[in-house]
């Protein structure tokens, strides 16, 4: 009976054992499902390439250059539409009095030295009273087709061409200047994140060594004191003050980086680097890089389509100087039908009458004062945009010049600091082995640490301007263009 009483007690407490076991799992499931959503809510690792591609996708501002480029388009149908004919079409309606068609009565009476009757116009309309009023419509056509105009129509319209031409050669410059700014903040944002991993070593550092003198000051040892740790809390807030401002700089840099983006406000993103890459890339020869700067700038594409544009309205504003010559056609009809129809070939009735015929025709707008002076104003702002050329070569030259030394004085940055932060570390390496040894003092570790804090954000430093300046170089000899064709 014991055995038995003792099987149910068991029974019953591993019954109740697996309740609470699954009511604890029913309790826990919804925040099982809520950590699996969380979970699948995971942060998207973006690439410096889908950045780029994200800032282009949805850039204000390429979107308000797409818009002038319709605009452009639209004054290029505009000037084509020189070359067709013109119609103009007029139509009136308006009241009128009834009228009867005048006849001619033949006196016999009356005869002319060669025997022929004299008869006179007699209007059955009496003139001297008001009669019936009706109405009358008439409708005129014109067509005027150019036949000749002197270069009027092509020239603009080969001006609108260079001009759209001039237009879309914004896209590139713009779009450039969006991946400029994306790798920017890219390289900006990574730089942050490894300071705050170099300022959390040093930290590393300071703590392990405080500890260390911590104990040592328990133990009674006299080769450290309290001032030590003084010491050590004086050099420590250097590095605090650095992560705080990393952290503060990766903050401000990932928010400007996700609005040039058009990423969403709900969302996070993290990058798929955490390091600056350091290595120099295989570069031309700096004459090399202007030349292709001077090929490839989009600017400098705007500028001569821009010239040649302004050329053509030099020719077309010449143009307005001389006649234009024309085909025209011109058609009426009008009728009232309370007036009878008289047709009569040297009588025009502007109220019943039928008629299209083709004439060549010419028109000439003599304004010397004024066609001569825009003609004038034309050729000055051709002057000023060769200018503008011309000072554009230059600076574009001087700027590719600039960007490339400084890649070259960048990189001779990091491979300087890079050999001395390392060389500081193995020093930070070597103090803390001496003073377990006992054979140095905090006061050298603290110098080693400060050292390496110095050296290593010297280095972040360059890194960054190594990695900016490539950028900029890549920006100034325009090697985007071939990237964004693809």
């Amino acid at each position: 009976m014991e055995k038995v009483r003792i099987s149910r007690e068991l029974l019953i407490k591993g019954f109740w054992f697996l309740s609470v076991i699954l009511l604890t799992i029913f309790l826990s499931f919804p925040a099982l499902a809520a950590s699996g959503k969380k979970e699948a809510k995971k942060q998207e690792v973006l690439s410096l390439d889908q950045l780029i591609e994200l800032a282009l996708q949805n850039s204000p501002e390429l979107a308000a250059v797409k818009a002038g480029i319709k605009a452009a388009e639209s004054k290029v149908k505009q000037a084509k539409g020189g070359y067709f004919p013109q119609l103009d079409l007029d139509a009136v309606v308006g009241p009128v009095n009834d009228a009867e068609k005048p006849h001619v009565e033949v006196d016999p009476t009356k005869v002319t030295s060669d025997g022929k009757y004299i008869g006179e116009i007699v209007e059955d309309t009496p003139n001297d009273e008001i009669h019936g009023v009706n109405i009358f419509g008439r409708l005129e056509l014109t067509i005027t087709q150019p036949i000749f105009t002197f270069g009027k129509i092509s020239n603009r319209y080969k001006a609108a061409l260079e001009g759209l031409e001039a237009a879309r050669s914004e896209i590139d410059k713009k779009k450039g200047e969006i991946i400029l700014k994306v790798k920017e903040l890219y390289y900006a944002l990574v730089l942050a994140n490894m300071g705050s991993n170099a300022a959390d070593e040093s930290d590393d550092f300071f703590s392990d060594i405080e500890g260390k003198v911590r104990r040592l000051l328990k133990l009674g040892a006299t080769n450290v004191t309290t001032t030590d740790l003084y010491r050590i809390e004086a050099y420590r807030a250097g590095t605090k003050h650095f992560k705080s401002k990393a952290l503060r700089g990766s903050r401000v840099t990932y928010e400007a980086l996700k609005k040039l983006i058009g990423y969403p406000p709900d969302k996070d993103f993290r990058l798929d680097v955490t390091e600056l890459p350091a290595k120099l890339p295989s570069l031309k020869d700096q004459q090399r890089y202007i030349q292709e700067a001077l090929a490839n700038r989009p600017e400098f594409s705007q500028l001569k389509k821009s010239l040649l544009a302004k050329k053509y309205m030099i020719n077309a504003k010449k143009a307005d100087l001389y006649p234009s010559f024309f085909l025209l056609v011109k058609g009426n009809f009008a009728d009232a039908p309370g007036r009878e129809e008289w047709d009569d070939p040297y009588i025009d009735d502007k109220y019943h009458s039928s008629s299209i015929g083709v004439v060549l025709g010419g028109n000439w707008h003599l304004d010397w004062g004024i066609g001569t002076a825009e003609v004038s104003k034309e050729r000055a702002e051709y002057e000023s945009l060769t200018n503008t050329l011309l000072a554009a070569k230059r600076d574009i030259a001087l700027q590719v010049m600039k960007y490339y030394q400084d890649v070259l004085e960048a990189y001779d940055g990091v491979r300087t600091y890079g050999k001395a932060s390392k060389a500081a570390r193995k020093w930070i390496v070597t103090a803390i082995s001496n003073f377990d040894m006992g054979l140095g003092t905090v006061n050298d570790i603290i110098m080693a640490i400060e050292k390496y804090s110095e050296n290593r954000g010297e280095y972040l430093s360059s890194l960054y301007d190594f990695n900016k300046s490539l950028a900029r170089l890549s920006f100034a000899v325009a090697e985007y263009r071939q990237s964004i064709k693809k």
